[in-house]
């Protein structure tokens, strides 16, 4: 079950930069994914081409002072997907509510390959790689992402974020905070390279901010000699490392030191959790392959997650489900009493010319 798909081997090729690698950037959210798409960008990969629009977010839900890094289009593709299924952010990992229409899969997988088709146009202008950041690869493949051959294994790299559960789950939105959705949401990244056949490069957020010349270097690196060509480390100076000092959750019960092997999680996570962050620290900023990753996963255990992902979405799902409801209601509420309104404007216009006559 974890070979890689036919289509994507059938159809794989090298694209954009003349025999280079590109960079599909992954992670769970709130991770480091923006600040790292930024790294790769300075060292001088495209990540948009001159249609293309940034993401922009609400200034009070906005979390990245430097920018998300991240295409609107491919941002509202990934979450028009999950919508029409009846996913949102509270069940993010439960299971589809309706199934989509051939028209509307085939329409988003049709904008997805033109997003794509724009990039690599514009990569094979400038001659250099492209970077996508897909922070819902592991939810959005097997709809889309499988189909576009721009993202074969063969032609792509993974590169995985990472950062402390502590930090992820005091940073990240309320229903997200959960250590075992970040321990699902990282096996979930990681099964879905292994099916996938890619190759995944680690880098850890804390050493980016903390050490962020040595952690740079060793991304570069890791990403040329997996053959992403024309990059270059010494043009990277975006990593502000006072963002990560002023951040209270980085002070918080790992004790926000710069090592990631001292680093011990509280208590109350589960044993699959601590068991899982001392097989990652192992990996930092380290080249994982398909067969690594399966042997990864294979000495992880993840039935708490399982049972986490049966119950809480699911109780999920049905909330959604209640609040999709209910806006339907509203919305034909308001549907008739406008209805009724213009219905009473007409007939008074009526009485009043009758009565004229």
């Amino acid at each position: 079950t974890l070979s890689p798909p036919r289509c994507m081997v059938r159809v794989g090729r090298e694209s954009g930069m003349s025999g280079s690698k590109n960079v599909v950037v992954v992670g769970v959210p709130r991770s480091g994914t923006s600040v790292v798409t930024n790294c790769i960008v300075e060292a001088g990969a495209v990540w948009k081409s001159s249609s293309s629009d940034p993401l922009k977010m609400d200034k009070k839900i906005d979390k990245n002072p430097q920018g998300f890094w991240e295409l609107q289009s491919i941002y509202k593709l990934n979450w028009r997907y999950l919508h029409l299924q009846g996913i949102r952010g509270s069940n993010y990992f439960g299971l589809p509510r309706y199934k989509l229409l051939d028209s509307e899969i085939n329409d988003i997988r049709s904008q997805a390959k033109t997003a794509m088709e724009q990039l690599e146009a514009e990569s094979k202008k400038r001659g250099k790689p492209w970077v996508v950041k897909l922070v819902r690869f592991e939810v959005t493949f097997d709809g889309i992402w499988k189909q576009i051959s721009h993202l074969a294994p063969n032609s792509t790299v993974l590169c995985l974020p990472f950062r402390t559960p502590t930090e992820v789950i005091q940073s990240t939105w309320t229903y997200w905070k959960s250590p075992l959705f970040y321990k699902h949401c990282l096996l979930a990244i990681l099964h879905t390279a292994a099916i996938g056949g890619y190759t995944v490069v680690l880098v850890s957020h804390r050493h980016l901010l903390t050490r962020p010349k040595q952690q740079i270097q060793a991304l570069i690196q890791n990403l040329t000699q997996n053959g992403v060509k024309g990059l270059d480390a010494s043009k990277v100076s975006c990593v502000n490392s006072n963002l990560w000092r002023c951040r209270k959750e980085n002070k918080s019960a790992d004790g926000g030191g710069q090592d990631l092997d001292i680093i011990k999680l509280p208590k109350t996570y589960p044993e699959g959790l601590r068991v899982l962050w001392k097989e990652l620290v192992k990996h930092e900023c380290y080249t994982m392959t398909p067969k690594q990753i399966r042997r990864f996963l294979s000495q992880v255990d993840d039935r708490d997650t399982d049972g986490y992902i049966s119950d809480v979405m699911a109780k999920a799902s049905r909330e959604v489900a209640i609040a999709d409801r209910t806006k339907m209601r509203r919305r034909v509420r308001i549907h008739l009493w406008r209805l009724g309104v213009r219905v009473t404007g007409i007939i008074s216009e009526y009485l009043e010319q009758d009565d004229d006559r």
